[in-house]
């Protein structure tokens, strides 16, 4: 079984790690000690990592899978009257949940046949770690051997006996290229990448700011934004990365829709603001519909194109 798990990973340019279900709970439960421990921001905490801390694993659930996935970038374009706007969506966030549902759907049909297999909400990058698949990096992202941190990783119980059942997680590793490297905490326009820890200061992430819809933070500099959502600053700049591949996602957003979307002239309702829920949902992304108007506001001004 290990040697076609292997195998079905090697032929699809994936990797892939496994282990006993239990080091699922093991990963909710050190994340549970770094917010006894104060380590955490309790807001953070509570938005984004309550739901996986306490992962609840099915009563049939003997084994974890672990799916590391490249992903690229895409280009995104917005029609601004006077120029087309380019903007960079960063990996994982076009398409993510349809990305977990064909991976799983394939691991079933090729090589887990006849056994359950469900994803889990779960904090993926300690279970990754436990089972070796990845290393942290100092941005507190995990890094694969050949595709850097540029990769999504998907989690998924079964009830297949893997081998390694009596398997212990391993302890997580830091990168050997971050030895003595200062260059993400540098790059970081937020100061979230502290000179004294490893661990990230989320709160502080633009990613954190910029996937709420809450009014910008006082602390997050207006320059800062260089991303649709998400950021990629302190990984276009990490050594330990690959170079970004950047594809082309065959989205437009016309004058009107792009005024639509920012909440300017005609209502987001009729031909233009069906437009842009299409246009979304090509992307996957219709959820972030109030996100993406405010985000492309902040990356015109910052750019010095507001109209």
């Amino acid at each position: 079984m290990d040697d076609s798990l292997r195998r079905w990973a090697r032929d699809r340019g994936y990797q892939v790690g496994w282990g006993p279900a239990e080091i699922v709970r093991s990963a909710g439960s050190e994340l549970l000690a770094r917010r006894e421990a104060r380590e955490l921001d309790e807001e953070l905490f509570r938005e984004t990592l309550a739901t996986v801390s306490r992962p609840v694993l099915p009563e049939w659930a003997a084994s974890v899978v672990v799916v590391a996935v490249p992903r690229a970038a895409s280009v995104v374009h917005f029609d601004l009257g006077d120029r087309v706007l380019e903007t960079i969506l960063p990996p994982i966030y076009r398409h993510f949940r349809a990305t977990f549902e064909d991976v799983r759907r394939d691991l079933q049909a090729k090589v887990l046949a006849g056994s359950r297999v469900e994803p889990i909400r779960a904090p993926l990058k300690a279970i990754a770690s436990g089972l070796g698949l990845v290393r942290y990096g100092r941005n507190n992202l995990t890094y694969a051997a050949g595709f850097g941190s540029y990769l999504q990783l998907c989690g998924y119980v079964t009830d297949a006996q893997l081998p390694g059942a009596d398997r212990l997680p391993q302890p997580p590793m830091l990168l050997p290229e971050c030895d003595g490297c200062d260059i993400c905490r540098l790059a970081c326009p937020t100061g979230a990448i502290g000179a004294d820890r490893v661990l990230l200061r989320a709160e502080r992430c633009l990613t954190f700011a910029n996937e709420r819809p809450d009014p910008w933070p006082a602390w997050l500099p207006a320059t800062s934004h260089h991303c649709l959502i998400g950021c990629l600053a302190c990984q276009r700049c990490c050594p330990a990365n690959p170079r970004l591949e950047i594809s082309g996602s065959g989205v437009t957003f016309s004058a009107d829709e792009t005024r639509a979307l920012l909440g300017e002239g005609a209502p987001t309702g009729g031909r233009n603001g069906d437009g842009v829920r299409r246009k979304l949902d090509e992307l996957a992304l219709a959820e972030e519909e109030t996100l993406f108007g405010r985000n492309l506001r902040a990356l015109i001004e910052r750019r010095g194109q507001a109209r």
